[in-house]
């Protein structure tokens, strides 16, 4: 509870500082992330992106929410933060289309039975597309997919993560 209630604040404090950029947005929201055989890991997503045009810069954080268990062993995603180049193409009025590409490092707990859990961080490349639905001028939802080239422990694999977010747009 305390990291949604960081990550909220997180966002918050990002919102004062976004309508002095042009073309920025912030987002919030929710991500399923699925890394090798721990499926369903949830994390609140924070994002603030910058656009010039079609190209743009975004930056995210997400903090963990639970854990997953498959046997004895319970894995949890702590945090990971990221920053990707963007391109985006209008699709309609009500539908913007969105490429992105960058870097993100990550920070997992592994726990086995008992035992004390031990933490595990990676960082590598990440890559993913998605669409914002439009409602208006200044609010969005954003629906994207972003696949992680980073392998933390032997019991992930690669992480694939799906996100859902709220998008508030500056201009």
């Amino acid at each position: 509870m305390k990291k949604i209630i960081l990550l909220a604040a997180l966002a918050a404090t990002a919102g004062l500082a976004a309508p002095a950029f042009a073309d920025s947005n912030i987002s919030v929201g929710y991500s399923r992330v699925d890394a090798g055989d721990f499926k369903g890991m949830n994390a609140g997503i924070a994002r603030f992106g910058w656009n010039s045009g079609a190209f743009g810069v975004e930056g995210e954080g997400s903090m963990g929410v639970g854990s997953v268990k498959v046997g004895t062993t319970a894995t949890k995603l702590n945090s990971e933060f990221g920053l990707f180049r963007t391109v985006q193409a209008d699709a309609s009025k009500d539908f913007t289309l969105f490429a992105r590409a960058g870097y993100v490092m990550e920070n997992l707990s592994v726990k086995v039975g008992a035992a004390t859990s031990h933490s595990y961080n990676d960082s590598g490349l990440a890559y993913g597309a998605g669409a914002v639905w439009n409602l208006d001028d200044a609010n969005g939802i954003r629906l994207d997919y972003t696949r992680y080239d980073t392998t933390p422990t032997l019991r992930t694999d690669k992480g694939n993560i799906w996100s859902v977010s709220y998008v508030r747009k500056f201009k």
